[in-house]
């Protein structure tokens, strides 16, 4: 799917929804986006990003590096509690 966007980068997670509300949402995050790395981390699974996000101080501002129309842009995101807002994942 990520060479559809014309994306020819190996790693990271590729966006393919934001959830309405969501601090990704907030943070501008986009289908499409490639998720590079969560501050400075490479984000290569779903797992390593949910690790990365729970290890950071919750309400505080995060540093998203990611791909975008074959641009490398940096996002701020502010996590929030896992109770404040359910994450969906889906595995292939």
């Amino acid at each position: 799917m990520m060479l559809y966007y014309g994306i020819r980068n190996k790693t990271g997670l590729f966006v393919v929804s934001v959830e309405k509300g969501s601090p990704a949402e907030f943070a501008g995050l986009r289908e499409g986006d490639t998720l590079l790395d969560f501050n400075q981390k490479p984000v290569m699974n779903m797992d390593e990003l949910f690790r990365e996000l729970t290890k950071e101080k919750i309400g505080s501002a995060q540093t998203l590096r990611i791909i975008r129309n074959k641009k490398i842009m940096e996002l701020q995101i502010v996590p929030v509690p896992a109770k404040e807002f359910k994450i969906l994942a889906k595995r292939p």
